[in-house]
């Protein structure tokens, strides 16, 4: 598979100053204020919940592209959508197989001492995941797949 070429340091700072911007109601030239990139980045790095999800997210793509069944895998959440009427959660992933079937996929990283313990989510979490897979044409699907 090949990525989609980017420019994460032209487009991608852009598209990140105007999302906080909307977090603190701040014009894009004012930003500098009350947000240090530096400062974000040190404390995303100490959180090691946020660096051991974000790893298994990672490992998820590559691990489904390597599989070489899939014709696109696409990061979902990587914005915040639009939406009207009941809340709406973007999952991690958009799968497209060859065989024509289409997937969304929230991965997450549990640590559990067997296998087959289940890992439960809130009926809310649960229902703005289905919606969005709904308003997206997909029909919502509950399966989990454990992974070590």
């Amino acid at each position: 598979m090949k990525r989609v070429r980017r420019q994460p340091s032209r487009h991608g700072a852009i598209e990140l100053a105007a999302e906080i911007g909307q977090e603190f109601n701040l014009p894009l030239d004012r930003i500098g204020e009350v947000f240090s990139f530096d400062e974000a980045t040190k404390r995303g790095i100490q959180d090691m919940r946020l660096l051991i999800g974000r790893r298994a997210e990672k490992m998820f793509e590559y691990v489904v592209a390597s599989l070489g069944q899939a014709e696109l895998v696409h990061q979902e959440d990587s914005a915040a959508p639009l939406y009207a009427g009941e809340e709406v959660q973007a999952p991690d992933y958009f799968v497209a197989l060859k065989s024509g079937e289409r997937y969304f996929v929230e991965v997450k990283h549990a640590s559990k001492e067997a296998l087959n313990e289940p890992v439960t989510f809130s009926r809310n979490y649960l229902a703005r995941l289905k919606r969005y897979a709904h308003l997206n044409g997909l029909p919502p699907v509950s399966r989990t797949h454990p992974m070590t």
